[in-house]
């Protein structure tokens, strides 16, 4: 019964691309999760680099267009809290918005990760979203998420987005013990007596 159960497990993991024979990915586009931010940030407009206003946990800086040939833009995030300045986060928007080019990278990405592990888009298909969740025999744990979009508001085209998950879990630790207090006014700013003043007219 045992080995039956542990069958079942080994199927799931492979079945859902959660679990990897070898290292998990942490280089795309020439930028690598857990690297130095400084070396990379001449790519980058740092007059307009900060805090996340979602996650302040995590600094932001954009890629300028053309620093990275076929990109028109994207940025690099990377934490300010349990390892200030290493890389967490690359989000790669490609200057080709055509669907032939998600296709592509798509066969590529199935071909070198197995099937994706979930799908993030929507379910009218204005955005596809495939999302791979890795775990490497090294422990590293590592999320990419492959999208294509064709509404103006969510990264239209084609974008990648690959995330060093166990660096982020402990940037957000990190905050949760060190920076929450400084924000809990902010985050706690009262109870709503009226909801219907928050009714879009």
């Amino acid at each position: 019964m045992k080995r039956f159960a542990l069958g079942i497990i080994f199927m799931f993991l492979l079945a859902t691309g959660a679990w990897a024979s070898g290292p998990a990915p942490i280089s795309v586009a020439g930028i690598r999760l857990g690297d130095d931010f400084s070396r990379y940030q001449d790519m980058c407009r740092m007059a307009h680099a900060g805090a996340m206003s979602d996650a302040i946990f995590l600094n932001e800086a954009l890629i300028r267009t053309g620093a990275i040939h076929g990109v028109r833009g994207g940025s690099i995030i990377y934490g300010n809290c349990a390892n200030p300045g290493k890389i967490v986060r690359v989000k790669i928007k490609f200057a080709d918005m055509s669907k032939r080019l998600f296709k592509d990278l798509l066969a590529l990405y199935t071909k070198r990760f197995g099937d994706p592990s979930a799908y993030k888009g929507d379910s009218f298909r204005n955005v596809i979203a495939w999302e791979w969740d890795i775990s490497g025999d090294e422990g590293r744990h590592v999320k990419v998420v492959l999208m294509y979009s064709t509404d103006p508001s969510i990264r239209p085209g084609v974008s990648i987005k690959m995330t060093d998950q166990s660096l982020l879990d402990l940037e957000f630790t990190c905050y949760k013990k060190t920076f929450r207090r400084q924000y809990r006014a902010m985050e706690h700013a009262g109870k709503v007596d009226d909801l219907d003043f928050f009714v879009p007219r």
